[in-house]
This record gives C-alpha cells, sequence and structure tokens, in this order.
C-alpha cells in the first residue's frame, strides 16, 4: 500500500501456492491512482488525473517433461489530459495565438494471454515455445478540431468527437539453445498478425484508413564463440525481418570481450538495429502549426486569414524503417570487495528518419480561402501551407558513461554516475526539416549525473539518499519555430525504510526535496499541456503473510 501527496495512491496484492495436482500458481492484482500535475506557466493544478486497475494470474502446473507458463491479464484505465492543437483564428482560445486546447477523456482497457512451455531436447538443447495475444483499446473524447478538414472545407468547426482505436497482436515464437564445444549457439523464429482500426476523424490527425492488417515475421541467430579458454570470447548474430509496414530488415551484430584478468574486462561491439514507423507517424495527415496569413503575405490584411501548415503522406512513397549504426566499448575492473568501476564509450549514426518537408508551391486552396471570406468575414477561414512526411533525415550521437561503485563500511555502500551525450543532425535548409533536427539535437540533456547513497542503520532501518543533476534541454511548443529553453535542475530524493518484523517494512519517501516544483521536459507529438515534477512525499507499508 502507498499513499503520497498529490492524490497519488496504489494498492496491490499478490496470492501464491500450491496446485492440488502439483506444480503452482500466483493471482495478483493492482489498483492506482494520482491526481493532477501543476501546469507549468500558471503552477496550477493541472487535469492529467489518471486510475489504473490491474489482475492477473499465473499458473505454472508440474508436468513429467518440460515447464508450462500460462498468464493471463486483464486491464482498465481512465484518465484524462489537455492537449494543444493549431486552429484557425476563429476558433482559437486568444485570437492572436492560433491554437486552442482540448481537455480529452480517455478510457483504455485491455488483456494480455500467454503460454510458454520450456524442454530439454536432444543432445542437451533448450527448447522454448510461446504463444500470446495482447488486445489493446483505448477511446479519447472531447471537444475536437482546428477548424480545418479533409479536402479542405472551409469552416468547420470543432465538435465532440470520439479517436482512439484497438489493436491486437498475436504472437508465436520459437528458441532453441544448444552448446557444443567452443559454441553457445542461440537460434529462433517469429511469426506476429497485427491487426488495428485506428479512428483519427478530423483535425489535427487524419488517418485516410484506419483499418490495417498486417504479417510479420523474422529469424535470429546467436553464436558465442570462445576463442580462448577465459579472456576471449567473439559473439556474432543477426536478426533478419520481414516486417509488416516496412518491409525487409537485417540486424547484424558482432561483439569482442577479452578478460586480461579475473576481476577485468574489455569489450567492443559493432551492431545495426531498425525502428518501425507507427502508422500514425507515416500515414497520418497532421496539422502542425497555424498563423496569420498576413505574416506571409503582406497584400492579405492582418487577421483575415489564418495559414495552417499540414503535413501529409508523399503518394507512393515507401515507408522505410529508421536506422541506428552503433560503435561501442567500455572496459570494467573490480578493483577489490569494496571498489568497482564501469566505463562505456560510443557513436551512432542514424539513417532514415522521420521528418518533414515543404512543399515548392508556398500555399494551396486560395481562391477557396477568398470564397470563404465574401461569405463569412475575416477570421474563419484559411489556407494551407501543404508539407510532407519524409524519411531521410540524418544525426549522429556520440558519448559516454562511466559508473562507480564504493563501499566505504560495510554499513554503507555509495554509486555514482555520470554520462555525456551530444547529438549533431544534418540541415536541408527547409523549415519543418530543421525544427526537427533541432529537437533531434536540443531535447536530450547533455550531462547527467547521479549520487547514490545507501546506509545499513542500527534497529533495522535502511536510509538512501539520492542526488542526480540534469544539464538543461530545448523543446520545441505550438506554433513556435524558436526552442524554448528549460534550465538544468538538481533533484534530491530520501528514503527511510524500517523492517517491522520477517514480513513487514514500513518506509517514507520524499521527492524533489530542493525545489517545490521544476519542469523536465515538453511533449510536442502529440502536444499536451507543459507539466511541472512536484516536491512530494509518499509512505508505503509492504506485508507478505
Amino acid at each position: 500500500t502507498s499513499l503520497g501527496s498529490g492524490g497519488l495512491a496504489s494498492v496491490s496484492m499478490t496470492h501464491g501456492g500450491e496446485l492440488a495436482q502439483g506444480g503452482h500458481y500466483k493471482v495478483f492484482g493492482k489498483t492506482g491512482r494520482m491526481d493532477g500535475s501543476m501546469v507549468r506557466d500558471t503552477g496550477a493544478p493541472g487535469e492529467d488525473q489518471a486510475r489504473q486497475q490491474r489482475l492477473g494470474i499465473r499458473i505454472e502446473p508440474r508436468l513429467a517433461l518440460g515447464q508450462l507458463s500460462i498468464k493471463a491479464e486483464v486491464y482498465q484505465d481512465r484518465s484524462q489530459d489537455v492537449w494543444g492543437m493549431p486552429s484557425v483564428r476563429a476558433f482559437s482560445a486568444d485570437q492572436a495565438s492560433y491554437a486552442r486546447d482540448a481537455l480529452l477523456s480517455e478510457k483504455g482497457q485491455g488483456m494480455a494471454l500467454q503460454a510458454r512451455y520450456t524442454w530439454k531436447g536432444a543432445r542437451g538443447a533448450d527448447n522454448a515455445l510461446q504463444a500470446s495475444i495482447d488486445h489493446d483499446r483505448s477511446d479519447h473524447t472531447g471537444l475536437w478540431g482546428s477548424g480545418t478538414g479533409p479536402g479542405k472545407p472551409l469552416v468547420q468547426a470543432p465538435a465532440v468527437m470520439a479517436m482512439g482505436g484497438k489493436k491486437t497482436d498475436i504472437d508465436v515464437d520459437f528458441q532453441q539453445r544448444q552448446v557444443f564445444g567452443v559454441h553457445d549457439f542461440i537460434w529462433g523464429l517469429n511469426l506476429r498478425h497485427t491487426s488495428d482500426h485506428l479512428i483519427l476523424p478530423s483535425s489535427p490527425y487524419r488517418l485516410a484508413d484506419g483499418q490495417n492488417q498486417r504479417v510479420s515475421y523474422s529469424a535470429f541467430v546467436h553464436d558465442e564463440i570462445t576463442l580462448a579458454p577465459d579472456s576471449l570470447k567473439l559473439i556474432v548474430g543477426s536478426k533478419f525481418e520481414k516486417d509488416g509496414l516496412t518491409g525487409f530488415n537485417v540486424q547484424p551484430n558482432v561483439r569482442l570481450l577479452y578478460t586480461p584478468a579475473q576481476h577485468e574486462v574489455v569489450w567492443g561491439a559493432l551492431s545495426r538495429s531498425v525502428r518501425s514507423l507507427r502508422r500514425t507517424e507515416s500515414q497520418a495527415t497532421v496539422d502542425v502549426s497555424a498563423q496569420d496569413a498576413h505574416e506571409l503575405n503582406p497584400a492579405i490584411p492582418p487577421g483575415w486569414l489564418s495559414a495552417v501548415t499540414q503535413v501529409s503522406p508523399m503518394a507512393g512513397a515507401p515507408m522505410k524503417a529508421e536506422e541506428a549504426l552503433s560503435l561501442e566499448a567500455g572496459w570494467r575492473k573490480q578493483f577489490s570487495n569494496f571498489l568497482s568501476v564501469d566505463t562505456a564509450l560510443f557513436v551512432t549514426d542514424y539513417q532514415n528518419l522521420r521528418g518533414a518537408r515543404m512543399l515548392p508551391n508556398t500555399a494551396s486552396g486560395l481562391p477557396q480561402a477568398l470564397a470563404c471570406l465574401a461569405a463569412n468575414g475575416p477570421g474563419a477561414c484559411y489556407v494551407t501551407l501543404d508539407a510532407y512526411n519524409s524519411n531521410v533525415d540524418k544525426a549522429r550521437s556520440l558519448g559516454g558513461e562511466v559508473a562507480l561503485e564504493w563501499h566505504p563500511r560495510a554499513w554503507w555502500k555509495v554509486q555514482a554516475h555520470y554520462s555525456h551525450l551530444r547529438v549533431k543532425a544534418t540541415r536541408t535548409g527547409d523549415m519543418l526539416g530543421d525544427i526537427q533536427v533541432n529537437a533531434y539535437e536540443n531535447s536530450a540533456p547533455r550531462h547527467q549525473f547521479s549520487l547514490h547513497n545507501n546506509f545499513s542503520l542500527p534497529r533495522n532501518l535502511n536510509l538512501d539518499v539520492r542526488l542526480r543533476y540534469n544539464s538543461g534541454t530545448g523543446h520545441y511548443t505550438l506554433n513556435s519555430q524558436s526552442l524554448t529553453q528549460l534550465p538544468a535542475y538538481t533533484g534530491l530524493d530520501m528514503r527511510l525504510a524500517w523492517k517491522a518484523g520477517r514480513h513487514t517494512e514500513l518506509s517514507v519517501s520524499g521527492r524533489n526535496l530542493l525545489k517545490d516544483r521544476h519542469t523536465e521536459f515538453i511533449n510536442i507529438f502529440p502536444m499536451t499541456r507543459a507539466y511541472d515534477v512536484q516536491r512530494s512525499v509518499l509512505v508505503q507499508a509492504v506485508t507478505r503473510f
């Protein structure tokens, strides 16, 4: 059981036992809630409340051969949040802002069923067969629309709408591991059928075809080869995947581990990985920003027409997976039972990153907009600045991290961690493309540091003290072509726990104790209201019986 400030509360329970015919079972459930966060701009309580319930069971019957595990879960959640959207002037919250907010209530529910069977095969091979089905449904309801519509019907007022969708994944997976000679070899096959029905009925997000079914299949191989006993290992492997959206992809990797001494490892790795785009990223039409058309054409009087930048799929353009080629190296050493260090360096090249590009023509729908203007007057009509989804942006990240663990005393453990990240992307001069590039470069903190102290105190007390630092970041806000800078912040978390008995632990935690609130992130897709992380207190009781 947990209770905390900000309306945070949760109760979870797990019960296990033995089956009559042999084997074990476990029943588990959890319910939780949280109230709204603090709005960054005003400091007022936000409207991003959430509730969730989850119930599940795991059964592991005793079998003569092999092991079987069956797990079933059902869940539901209720939440709401405020989404921001570009808007024509007539429907804007502020006549000069060309934006409006929508309070959306979300209802979600789902279920998951998984069965896994493992057994020993011929020649000592370890086999695993797993099948699962996941079904998820999420519905958002609220006043929706930015004033634009499919086919550019002018003066389309926002209305209460339902959006969201449902998705079902059916997955079958087989893996086999066998050790022979110097080889520790694993291979596997996977087949997945995905069916989804997405509902995006109106601006600023529209999807031409909400229903889609696709089949993905893949295979992988992984071989750990001992080149020199206790000192040198080579790991090679690859995944081969036919994705239902982006086609055939190969993801090879190679790793080398050198152990010059019993408590020291030097390693290096080269790998290629991919990320398949979601349909809402590549197949949806999105209104990304709005402004006064006078800013683009001084001949248009101020406030008469809105100019909406709209990104649409390019007809006939294939979907590509985003690619990453990574080179990594590291060194780990345990100097004694009381001191160890772990370091790593990396450089990653990214290709085919998702983005957008402006079309050469500056605006479309001007004749219709002028006709609308004559019929409805200033403010209610718009022209479209046309853009298209792209899959061609490039970037490079490089950085490293170092972690130290030290035990000054038997009752005192210190863990320190520092990481550095630098991202540099390729600019093209296109307005939308460079906005995305700037987001890649600035949205992740360049420096992160944490210092964690754990004290085992008398009378069954345990004290955790964690200090952390994140450097500043930059994020885009709605209708903005410049970054909003978020300052660096330092956080302090503490937890005092008392083991009251063999089966009971009581604890009190304080989070973000140095300041009453600070901003860590601004979401852009979808654009939601910016919230602050607050100082909070959490009381927790755990009982096992």
